[in-house]
Order: structure tokens, then sequence, then C-alpha cells
């Protein structure tokens, strides 16, 4: 394939990241963009020399594409998914990858044969990579517990305006937003899920919910017991007033990892560090990002070449939407488990 042509549906996102990203990247032809609103898609394909732009995920995907990339709410991912897939189309797609498991679990199954990505894109992180290797090599020593928390405040919680991020009519939520992030990099880190226990909240969402509307979670206590015994303890908000930490502190019989980002930026911000035993501490990693660049570029610069390796060759990639079908089938176990008030098995 000399070319690979290739579509984008979000330009939320997708035009931040996606987009430029694609763009840069040798033998690919982005053929045409598409937003809710044409008038959106247009400005950014003016703006980005692409050729078309269209105003639904559906007209995009009845020109010539060998692949489609998707950030689109849930609901409309997993549609727009699906017809991908009728067409023989590589996707990659945002998490949530659909609005319920059983939607996700059947994107997983139909697209077997294709070649498919979630963009768990916070696993793509050098620091995250050399917590992983750290944690391979018994650092620390056995793992004794894990705390991670993650508390930040949404555009939304911060003008004090109702968005379908906050709604659960609309798949939203603080676990649609960040905890399907914390759940993949918990099992991707650390082993699979056996048990969860959650209280999930939704005080500050209904504050902000019109008439009609169904406020989502905006914070969610998590208490999660792995297969291997582990058990890890998540705190995350997006309702946080002034908020912004993500930590993940990982106590060993031998010492602490501690990965943590105290900066608003979602990832240029984070640092690993260790402590032994005698209190001493250890810079093991950083993040560094490029000046004038979403941060998010270089994660994403990573899945999205894998993705197009395996578009050319034909094999597999990973995450795929098996894990992305992972990923749905633990959120809502989640939210099982808040609605029961009890510990709730992972199937």
């Amino acid at each position: 394939m000399d070319k690979l042509r290739l579509g984008i549906a979000g330009m939320g996102i997708g035009a931040a990241v996606h987009l430029p990203v694609f763009l840069s990247m040798p033998g690919v032809t982005v053929e045409g963009v598409a937003a809710r609103r044409y008038e959106k898609a247009a400005e950014v394909a003016r703006r980005f020399g692409v050729p078309r732009a269209f105003g639904s995920a559906v007209e995009l995907l009845d020109i010539d594409l060998d692949a489609i990339v998707l950030a689109l709410p849930p609901d409309a991912n997993a549609d727009a998914a699906q017809l991908a897939v009728q067409r023989q189309l590589a996707i990659f797609a945002e998490k949530p990858l659909a609005g319920t498991a059983r939607a996700a679990e059947r994107l997983a199954q139909t697209s077997a044969g294709l070649v498919t990505m979630t963009d768990f894109q916070f696993a793509e992180l050098t620091t995250v990579d050399e917590l992983k290797r750290q944690l391979s090599a018994s650092v620390i020593g056995k793992l004794r517990c894990v705390n991670v928390a993650w508390l930040t405040e949404s555009w939304a919680h911060k003008s004090g305006q109702w968005h379908w991020k906050l709604s659960s009519d609309h798949r939203g939520g603080v676990m649609s937003m960040l905890g399907s992030h914390l759940l993949y990099l918990v099992e991707h880190l650390l082993g699979k899920i056996d048990v969860i226990e959650a209280t999930c909240l939704n005080a500050a969402n209904r504050a902000l919910a019109p008439a009609g509307a169904t406020a989502a979670e905006d914070t969610a206590l998590i208490h999660i017991r792995l297969i291997n015994g582990l058990s890890v303890s998540v705190n995350v908000s997006n309702a946080a007033h002034n908020a912004s930490i993500h930590r993940w502190e990982l106590v060993g019989d031998d010492g602490t990892l501690e990965l943590v980002n105290r900066a608003a930026d979602p990832v240029a911000g984070f640092t690993l560090l260790r402590r032994d035993q005698f209190g001493q501490e250890f810079v093991l990693a950083t993040e560094n990002v490029s000046e004038g660049v979403d941060s998010r570029s270089a994660p994403f610069r990573r899945m999205a070449q894998r993705f197009v390796d395996g578009v050319r060759t034909g094999a597999a990639v990973y995450p795929n939407f098996l894990a992305g079908a992972r990923v749905q089938q633990l959120l809502e176990v989640v939210s099982a488990s808040s609605r029961s008030g009890k510990p709730v098995r992972v199937p």
C-alpha cells in the first residue's frame, strides 16, 4: 500500500491530537474529517489542508478509506465502528469503546481479523513504561498495597456548564472519562482484577444538570482486589475544586515507588520516584514534552505508529478492541457495585 487513506471523526481530541499526528506520518493521507457540526469539520479541514469535510461519521465512511479514527461519544463511537467493520476498515477508537459492555464485546467479536486499537495512551508514557520495568524487576520487593488518586476539575465544572460528559444518558461520567484509563493501567501494571467494591457520587454533576437530564458520577471511591491478592485503592474525581493531582503510590517490602503529576497538564508533569527502606529518594524518570505541542501527542504517536504498521502488514496491534471491551466490562462492574453497595466479582 503506497498511501494509507485515513478518515478522522470527532474534532475535539481528533483535531487537537489525532489529525496533526497522522498528517505528520510518512505514507499517510487524511482523506476527510467529520464532526457533529459540519461547520466545525469544514473549519478544521481548511486549517489543516484536508480535502473533504463531513457533518457525520456515516458520510465520512462512504468515501474510499483504508482506516478510520473515531473520537466520538461512546454510543456514537460504537455505531460508527460497526459501520467501519462492515466496510472491513482498520479502526482506531477513543475510549470508552462503546456505551455498554455488550456493545463493546460485540465490536470486539465482529472486528476479529481486522486491525483495531483503543486509545489507552497513558500506558505509552515513558514514566509509566519505566514504572512497569521497575515492577517487573521487583526493585521494591513484593508489593503490599497500591494507592491511586486522580483529582482534577473538568472544564464543565470550572465553567458551570452542562455537557454530555456529565450525563449518564450519554454515557459520560468520571469513570468513562478518567476511570477507564485507571482500570486499564491497573491491569497493565499490576495484574488481572478479581473483585471491585465501589461508591460513586454525583452531587457536583447533579448541581449542573438541566431539567430532565440524568447526572453521571463525578467522583468514585474504589477498592480493587487482584487475582494475585494485591489490594488497590482508587479515588478519582473530575469535580475537585482547583485540584490537579494524579498519583500512584506503590508500597513494597523494600521501598516505595511513586508516579506523580501535580501539574494542570494531564501528561507533561509526571515524575517517577523511588524511596528505599532507608528514606533515600531517587528520581527515575520524568515526562519530557516538546514546548508548543499538545502533551498528548507523543504518547499518541507511539500508538499511531503501531496502528499504521499493523494496517500495512496486517499484524495484530495492542491495545485492541478486546482490551477496550475488557475495560468496558470493568466499568460496568464498578457501576454494579456502587448500585448494590456490595463487592462484585469480575465475570
